[in-house]
């Protein structure tokens, strides 16, 4: 079938994508795209043109399975081209989320108009990249240097009325009859011959000296933003640029400084961890038929701080809390550190570990045992969707994993991964202050080779999301592979040859995985 459709009534054009779930710009979106703006350009009939997308949202950004890898043409840039060098307005009508590339290719657009509950957006910030379609050139010439730097390495999403208020839309038309609003608006300016207001064609609000102080600024106020990350220095970069520098210099420039972020060790730890937590709510061997109970009604027992946190989250989330005997999930908050809890219909021991960091829940790890149903395993994942947290299922051994983790080390990692990240992974000295770090990836090695995880990517995000593993070093086992586990080992082997009562021996698990180095 077809991903567009162009009409044309009275002299407006309307093309619209439809591509489920969320009109990602894959090359075939972008084709689509390409194809049907050339030909409602190229027709004399035309007087504005309207870009629209079916389904739930606007375009939702690139398509991420593309990143790293050739990109075929029509890229970004000549449809933003087409737009641009349009003699007729071009108009992006905008539901629901408008994120990365598709608010970027809204900005190369002449005018843009959203319905009140739309969202938009440039998180790239996320992946350790920056926008790399003119995001960081467009944008500030639109909503100036300040806005444009908060949303940007924030990768803050913002509504439809704030956006209006900086003028990154010109107007707000009605939730549920946008089309319509977006021709009455292309009407309004052919009649009136309104003139096209191309972000290509202004210029950002403060430059030279008055830019620089601005974003030096910027960076003393928020300073944990820059501590260990590269991408966010790289983005003030690019706004910089987008000060100084004719707009096809700065996008020459914002290129540079994106492909130097997507060909290093960040990005890719970072996209690592966004692919693997979105991985671990699905189980490979899960049942997928059969009614999953729902959770409905939770008891809590002790008043601790992490209780009255899990009260609050569970009533935010549409849970009662009740008396033991009625409720459906019971949560043992006793003592300080990871709570247990267990489902009404499973066995005696607790199933169940819930794990707060941060003041917020991070993570559910669920003990799938042999009396646990796939039943219970699905409504325990359906549990941590409604929370808005990770659910991890595992077959625990020697405990649970995470409990594991923890027990192998003892300094923050947080302090030690971000020491100097001027240092590539392959020259960090393993016998200083990356010591406590050489347990914690054998533990990780022992946890995969025993069973109790499945995939090495799940102790990744466990590291990231519970025990303050920095994100852009992509959780233990992925830092390990980029370190060399034969190095690791080695290591252990030096350090418990020295100091034989602090320092464990790798285990035959890590070794193992130095030994598939070498095979491959």
């Amino acid at each position: 079938m077809s991903l567009s459709t162009l009409t044309v009534t009275d002299g407006i054009a309307l093309l619209k994508i439809d591509s489920p779930p969320v009109n990602a710009l894959s090359h075939a979106v972008r084709t689509a795209l390409h194809d049907g703006l050339k030909a409602a350009v190229a027709d004399p009939a035309v007087a504005a043109i309207i870009i629209t997308c079916g389904g739930r949202m606007f375009f939702a950004g690139a398509d991420i399975t593309e990143l790293g890898k050739p990109l075929q043409p029509p890229l970004l840039r000549d449809i933003m081209g087409v737009m641009e060098a349009a003699a007729k307005p071009v108009v992006a009508a905008i539901h629901g989320s408008a994120l990365g590339g598709g608010l970027e290719l809204s900005l190369a657009c002449s005018h843009r108009v959203a319905v009140p509950s739309a969202k938009l957006g440039l998180p790239e910030v996320a992946l350790g990249l920056l926008p790399a379609a003119g995001g960081t050139q467009r944008l500030p010439r639109l909503v100036g240097l300040a806005a444009a730097a908060d949303m940007i390495v924030f990768g803050r999403t913002i509504t439809a009325g704030k956006a209006l208020d900086l003028g990154l839309i010109d107007r707000i038309v009605e939730e549920n009859d946008m089309e319509a609003g977006a021709v009455a608006f292309a009407r309004a300016l052919v009649d009136r011959a309104a003139p096209l207001r191309r972000a290509r064609d202004g210029r950002v609000d403060l430059t030279g000296a008055e830019a620089e102080t601005l974003l030096a600024r910027f960076r003393r106020d928020h300073p944990a933003l820059f501590t260990g990350y590269r991408a966010p220095d790289h983005i003030l970069r690019a706004l910089q640029a987008a000060c100084d520098l004719p707009l096809v210099d700065g996008l020459a420039q914002e290129a540079a400084l994106s492909r130097a972020l997507l060909n290093g060790p960040q990005s890719a730890a970072q996209r690592h961890i966004f692919f693997a937590e979105r991985a671990t709510a699905k189980v490979p061997d899960l049942a997928p038929e059969g009614p999953v109970p729902t959770i409905r009604h939770v008891h809590i027992q002790g008043t601790t701080r992490d209780a009255a946190l899990l009260a609050d989250l569970f009533g935010r989330s549409g849970l009662s809390l009740s008396a033991p005997e009625t409720a459906d999930l019971l949560v043992a908050a006793a003592d300080a550190g990871p709570l247990s809890a267990r489902l009404r219909d499973t066995a005696a021991a607790a199933p169940l570990r819930l794990h707060m960091a941060a003041g917020t829940l991070a993570a559910i790890e669920v003990a799938r045992g042999a009396d646990m149903t796939d039943a219970a395993v699905a409504c325990a994942l359906a549990l941590a969707r409604r929370l808005g947290t990770i659910a991890i299922v595992e077959r625990p051994v020697d405990g649970f994993a995470i409990d594991r983790l923890r027990r192998s080390w003892q300094p923050s990692l947080t302090d030690l991964l971000a020491a100097d990240d001027s240092i590539p992974a392959a020259d960090m000295d393993l016998t200083g202050a990356c010591r406590p770090l050489l347990a914690l990836v054998d533990e990780a090695a022992m946890l995969l080779a025993d069973g109790t995880v499945s995939r090495a990517a799940d102790l990744d995000v466990a590291a990231v999301k519970v025990l303050g593993w920095p994100i852009y070093r992509g959780g233990p086992l992925f830092w390990g592979r980029q370190v060399g586990y034969g190095r690791i080992a080695a290591a252990l082997d030096h350090l418990h040859e020295h100091s034989p009562a602090i320092a464990r021996r790798p285990s035959p698990a890590l070794r193992r995985l130095g030994q598939q180095e070498q095979g491959n």
